[in-house]
């Protein structure tokens, strides 16, 4: 349904229009809008007993929502600003009769984030950026209704408590802030002072005649649920001790000078409280020294820093995180990475007695330092925690086996995933938070396994929808400050988005999303038909062509992985256009990949080596062999299968087979291209293990989990961004959780075989395994298998839910003579060793 726009947005008071002429070429100057945090109240009275409160609420930034006191909710979602989100909330419960308050914070960002974008064009010319939109009800017996829209009614004051001037990164401002600079009372109604202002109204004429200029026109209701937060609290304290402050630019750079050092001029006591739950642990510091306490939450975690004190006044307390210690013992503060991420830390500045503080943004790590200055008189911490946040997922999806290591790999996947997937499908919690489309391909296959709720993917493939250039390609991320710039873009992330959106509609059988989107998945295969030369090959490509996370890859010219991406993109369009009953591109589309994978073994094939080269460039076929590309022409039925043999041969001979340098911030690793194949990531193993089960391979694929990722889990309980850690390296990446679908796909053995299961196959592998069980979700509800072998027979059960109908394929030396298909209900196969 249309929402009905009534209110307007609100800001602080400044002249408008900020420029006069419609077409203007100058931006306004966003200094002022930088890291600016701003309060607002709208108070009104309530006399008679309150049926029902709706109210809907966005920010340019973000916001936090109070009523009388209380936190109800925060946001917006991610959202590209020409289709702004709003929120709704039901604050009935909130309300009382007499004075009632709503209370706003607002953060404006004044530059593109990770996860934030600046107002388009005529809207960031005319109001510059931030601003707050509410429009609600109070409907009261009787039929009295009392309007809560903002408009100049609402009041404001410009927090000083947060410090502007602070280190910035793509995750945001580092957090200065100051609790007495912070109004008394500012959420309840006793709160309201002299020093608060009259919110202007943002709206002016259109110069040339038309209707007034506002922003965001076209704003449309949050499409995912609010995010789930819970409490979560240290598991250890790892170390507590001193230092001798050494004062700094930064807190960043303070911290990493200052060494810890057992604890002499300070004093701890109490720490045994903390982590009961009771009690408190008493701080003592000198003019001279600080101390320092590091608790370790036992894996990553991701949400918002929380703690409670008792405080004298003039202390301080800094606050560092971090996914890995240092050697001797102290939390690892990573470089910062200009363009990509800032390394946090933080300073709180606490007033005398009883405070709270929440951190604004939110934060992912394992390792959390604390280091209280100026704690001459004692300082008493009651809690220190943390406002865990993710997606909220009803887990419909589990895997069970006999092999206790798997089972293990498999929920640290979920787990890996599940921090992950935040108001978007995150890279890492810890450096970055942005939203890359090639990332998702992996992402969104485990939330298949895991729960039943698609709305984070459909709202992902619009979004990447919405940063489509005029000339067809789409960003390599969305919705963030590497989509606002618009000039870095990765290719290869362009044709995975294509292959997403055909996995999406596997697995769930919506088709509306193919009506909605196939015009701009023509538009990006038009965009790369430019780049076709005389042999029908994608040759020099512009960019950054990513492929994975190996600086040893031949990525000039003629790129098999490209081009075999290409290959499946034109097969996967040309589907999705028959499934709604269109024929326009199909032929076309169904042709030219033909004509490329026959292009592709022609060209890029060496039958000396019995493999495909990674590229061929100026006539020259590379040196270059990777698992990467040869698993992907056989993954994406490029390659005849009578060449698979010869290229596993190649590609999983250990002695052959190198782990290469990452990038420039990795380590020299030796390389002989002549000798040594490059060793698929854990992103594209994703892809040779797809392969791998296209040849019946399940012991390499299970040796290869169980190797790999059975270390990471050993280290913690994520999966690392890749095999070797760097000083930059996430230790939590949503695309490295593959073993989880693998697991469930492979091993379990269910598989759909047609849009939203309506047809799926249950096909388990056993491996060594004795025994393996759990649940896959579907859109009609969940299929549950079951199944145990030992050296006579396998049992496998399993359930069907309504209108769907299962095939089943018994592993290789088994057989039955039952019936192997079957609809709705629950079902038993014994089969036979042959």
């Amino acid at each position: 349904m249309k929402f009905n726009r009534r209110a307007e947005w609100i800001w602080i008071n400044k002249k408008l229009p900020m420029k006069n002429t419609l077409l203007s070429q100058v931006l306004p100057d966003l200094e002022p809008a930088k890291n600016l945090f701003v309060y607002f109240r709208k108070v009104f009275f309530i006399n008679k007993n309150i049926k029902l409160s709706s109210v809907y609420i966005s920010a340019d930034g973000r916001y936090q929502l109070f009523v009388n006191g209380k936190f109800v909710g925060r946001g917006p979602a991610r959202c590209h600003p020409l289709e702004q989100y709003f929120d709704s909330y039901d604050i009935s419960s909130y309300l009382k009769k007499g004075n009632n308050i709503i209370a706003v914070l607002v953060h404006s960002y004044g530059q593109n984030t990770s996860w934030y974008e600046l107002p388009k064009r005529n809207h960031l010319t005319t109001f510059g950026c931030g601003g707050l939109f509410f429009q609600g009800d109070v409907e009261c017996e009787g039929n009295k209704t009392i309007v809560l829209d903002s408009n100049e009614s609402w009041n404001y004051k410009i927090s000083g408590a947060w410090k502007k001037d602070v280190p910035f990164g793509g995750t945001g401002y580092v957090e200065y802030f100051d609790v007495t600079k912070e109004p008394v009372n500012w959420k309840t109604v006793e709160g309201n002072g002299p020093n608060w202002n009259q919110a202007q109204i943002l709206r002016v004429p259109f110069p040339m005649g038309g209707n007034d200029i506002i922003p965001f026109p076209y704003m449309v209701e949050r499409d995912i649920p609010l995010l789930y937060e819970e409490m979560y609290y240290p598991q250890s304290i790892i170390r507590y001790g001193e230092v001798e402050n050494i004062e700094s630019l930064t807190v960043c750079e303070q911290m990493r000078k200052e060494k810890i050092s057992n604890i002499d001029s300070c004093k701890i006591t109490g720490c045994e409280n903390l982590l009961k739950q009771k009690g408190s642990i008493q701080i003592i510091t000198t003019n001279k020294n600080s101390a320092v306490l590091i608790f370790d939450f036992e894996k990553i975690v991701v949400g918002r820093i929380r703690f409670e004190v008792k405080a004298p006044l003039g202390s301080i307390i800094d606050i560092a995180y971090s996914e890995k210690l240092t050697k001797n013992g102290e939390v690892f503060l990573p470089p910062d990475v200009p363009g990509v991420s800032i390394t946090p830390a933080h300073r709180i500045y606490l007033k005398e007695g009883i405070q709270n503080f929440e951190q604004f943004e939110m934060a992912g790590f394992r390792y959390l330092q604390f280091t209280f200055r100026k704690c001459v008189k004692p300082l008493m911490i009651k809690s220190i925690g943390l406002n865990f946040t993710c997606y909220p997922v009803e887990r419909k999806g589990y895997f069970k086996c006999s092999d206790d290591a798997l089972n293990k790999i498999w929920n640290a996947g979920e787990y890996t995933a599940r921090v992950c997937r935040q108001d978007g499908f995150i890279d890492c919690p810890s450096r970055e938070q942005r939203q890359w489309i090639g990332d998702v391909y992996v992402q969104s296959l485990v939330s298949y396994v895991v729960e039943r709720d698609i709305r984070l993917v459909r709202k992902f493939l619009r979004q990447v929808a919405q940063t489509q250039r005029s000339d067809g390609i789409t960003m390599m991320a969305t919705t963030c400050d590497l989509e606002a710039d618009g000039s870095v873009f990765i290719p290869d992330f362009s044709l995975l988005w294509i292959l997403i959106i055909e996995k999406y509609v596997l697995y769930t059988g919506d088709l509306d999303i193919i009506k909605e989107l196939l015009p701009s998945m023509i538009k990006t295969i038009r965009w790369f038909q430019n780049y076709l030369n005389s042999n029908n090959l994608l040759s020099n490509l512009p960019n950054w062509t990513f492929i994975d996370w190996s600086a040893e890859l031949d990525r000039k010219g003629v790129v098999t992985v490209l081009n075999t991406f290409f290959v499946r993109a034109l097969r996967a369009v040309s589907s999705l256009e028959k499934k709604i009953g269109g024929n326009l591109i199909s032929e076309e589309f169904k042709k030219l990949s033909l004509n490329i994978k026959e292009a592709i073994n022609n060209i890029l094939w060496d039958e000396e080596k019995g493999v495909y080269v990674d590229a061929f460039n100026n006539g020259v076929k590379s040196n270059k062999i990777s698992q990467q590309a040869n698993s992907l022409v056989i993954y994406f039925e490029v390659a005849p299968k009578e060449r698979w043999e010869r290229i596993f041969k190649t590609i999983l001979d250990n002695k052959r087979v190198k782990l290469t340098r990452t990038w420039r911030w990795d380590k020299e690793r030796s390389f002989d291209p002549n000798n040594n194949v490059i060793m698929a990531q854990p992103f594209f193993s994703h892809f040779l293990h797809g392969a791998l089960f296209k040849e019946g391979e399940i012991e390499y694929i299970v040796r290869n989990i169980k190797k790999l990722w059975g270390l990471m889990v050993e280290e913690g309980s994520t999966f690392w961004e890749s095999w070797q850690l760097t000083d930059i390296t996430s230790t939590c990446h949503g695309f490295s959780a593959t073993p989880t679908y693998d697991l469930s796909t492979y091993i379990l053995g269910i598989l759909p075989l047609e849009d939203g299961f309506k047809k799926f196959r249950i096909s388990p592998s056993v491996s060594d395994l004795k025994w393996a069980k759990g649940e896959m979700p579907t859109p009609y509800g969940v299929i549950a298998v079951e199944w145990e072998k030992n050296d006579k027979q396998i049992v496998i059960k399993f359930t069907v839910p309504p209108t769907l109908q299962a095939e089943v394929i018994l592993p290789d030396g088994f057989r039955s003579s039952q019936n192997l298909l079957f609809s709705q209900g629950e079902h038993k196969i014994i089969g036979f060793k042959k």
